[in-house]
């Protein structure tokens, strides 16, 4: 007697995504297989339910070549509108029209493709942004991704946050920031996934510059100052920094004389003033120069006044008020 008739398929065992790994929406990863039997084409498909009957609708690749020697692999950059998941599974199936429905492999468990953010800016070095400016903050979202939250930090990546906005469109992928006044060397910006913010965010790649503006009020290109009067020299800070220093110059500062090394900046929007008695620096292209008094930021935090004018100052002794000759 023989037995009654059977079948003998081939095996596909999947090997790669392992159970609880974490794939980016957006980047490539390899899809790795073993095989045995006799299988020369196969399909990739991916479930974001587990695996369970009728949710292998996404197609990765409908027909490749099984491999070599017992081993195929697929590179799949995985598409920036992906559905995403943490009940995904990946299926490599015998295309063997017999075969088709018995040699499949599984991936062994669930795993998960989530969002993924890129910031565009700001991420570069040497970004220096004014107190009040807007300054349009982009980034890239890979997967469906509906909203992000815009924070930034004056301590690196070290926090705290604070919010720019809460809740921004994320397929907007630009946000206009009024920069604050919040004067600092070590800025970062932090974009994050609303709905998942511990796994899915992005920090700006360099520190950047929060820096004040000052726009000097006086003197200005009419003005004549006589030696040895006293003369408001006037200034607006926008931000709130602690010093300026104030300098001047003839020759448009190849050379110059310092005025005063560290005044109080005074308080943002505000009008200040330092009274000055004019030395003996006689011309008519003199300059004065203002800058933050902070090393770090004085080139950057700096502004110079028109040209104008130093005179020479007579002063009659005699005859005296009243005197009769």
């Amino acid at each position: 007697d023989s037995s009654p008739a059977f079948t003998v398929r081939s095996n596909i065992t999947v090997t790669s995504p392992l159970t609880g790994v974490v794939w980016d929406a957006g980047s490539p990863y390899l899809i790795n297989w073993s095989y045995a039997g006799d299988v020369k084409y196969v399909s990739v498909k991916y479930s974001t339910d587990g695996g369970d009957d009728g949710t292998w609708n996404y197609s990765i690749v409908d027909n490749m070549s099984v491999g070599v020697g017992g081993v195929g692999q697929k590179n799949w950059t995985i598409p920036e509108n992906i559905v995403l998941s943490n009940h995904s599974r990946i299926q490599v199936a015998d295309l063997d029209p017999i075969f088709n429905t018995l040699a499949i492999g599984v991936s062994p468990g669930n795993f998960t493709v989530k969002g993924a953010i890129h910031i565009g800016a700001p991420n570069a070095t040497g970004i220096v942004l004014n107190v009040s400016d807007v300054y349009p903050i982009n980034w890239t979202i890979y997967g469906a991704i509906q909203n992000v939250s815009i924070r930034y930090s004056n301590n690196s990546t070290n926090g705290p946050w604070k919010t720019i906005n809460a809740s921004v469109n994320a397929s907007w992928l630009k946000y206009n920031w009024t920069v604050p006044d919040d004067i600092g060397n070590n800025l970062r910006v932090n974009i994050s996934d609303v709905l998942n913010p511990g796994d899915v965010y992005s920090f700006s790649s360099q520190d950047f510059k929060i820096v004040g503006k000052i726009a000097i009020n006086s003197p200005i290109s009419t003005d004549r100052w006589l030696v040895d009067s006293v003369v408001p020299i006037n200034w607006t800070p926008s931000g709130n920094f602690t010093n300026v220093s104030i300098i001047a110059s003839t020759n448009n500062f190849t050379s110059n004389w310092t005025i005063n090394s560290s005044v109080p900046a005074g308080i943002n929007g505000v009008m200040q003033t330092y009274n000055y008695t004019v030395e003996d620096y006689v011309n008519d292209t003199v300059k004065v120069k203002i800058s933050d008094g902070n090393a770090a930021r004085s080139n950057l935090t700096t502004n110079t006044s028109d040209a104008f004018s130093i005179k020479g100052n007579i002063t009659v002794t005699a005859p005296a008020l009243n005197a009769t000759w």
